[in-house]
């Protein structure tokens, strides 16, 4: 699908459209002196793509490769649609692509949500390091 400006809105629309992922340029970190700033809306798919457990699970079973909607299905005993489901969560928020090879579509990680995700938690974790010590606790 495509935003009222002609924007693609997921990286899947992007690709399709033979462009670079959608959310690589509107969702990208802006630095401003030390803090680093991210899209809201980005953040928001990516953690909400990563609370839920099948999600994760689906991620993890990618780490060992690249795998279609029907063998995720079996590797977790949901059904096609529930998969499919959780594909386009997962692909909203950036975590993975999804080719189309004849009549299959494989399913791969991204790295550049979990970049994105890194980062924000990065300079969350420096602000955190630099406050200092609270007495009594």
């Amino acid at each position: 699908m495509r935003q009222p400006g002609g924007t693609p809105r997921t990286a899947g629309d992007a690709r399709r459209a033979g462009g670079p992922a959608a959310w690589d340029r509107r969702d990208r970190v802006v630095r401003t002196g030390e803090t680093a700033t991210v899209a809201n809306d980005a953040l928001d798919r990516i953690f909400g793509a990563l609370a839920d457990p099948t999600r994760r699970a689906i991620l993890l079973r990618l780490r060992s490769g690249d795998a279609g909607l029907t063998e995720l299905a079996r590797s977790f005993s949901i059904s096609l649609p529930a998969v499919g489901r959780h594909l386009n969560v997962l692909e909203a928020a950036g975590l993975i692509s999804r080719a189309r090879i004849a009549q299959r579509r494989p399913c791969r990680l991204e790295d550049g949500a979990l970049v994105v995700a890194g980062d924000w938690l990065d300079e969350l974790r420096g602000a955190v390091q630099k406050m200092p010590a609270r007495s009594g606790d």
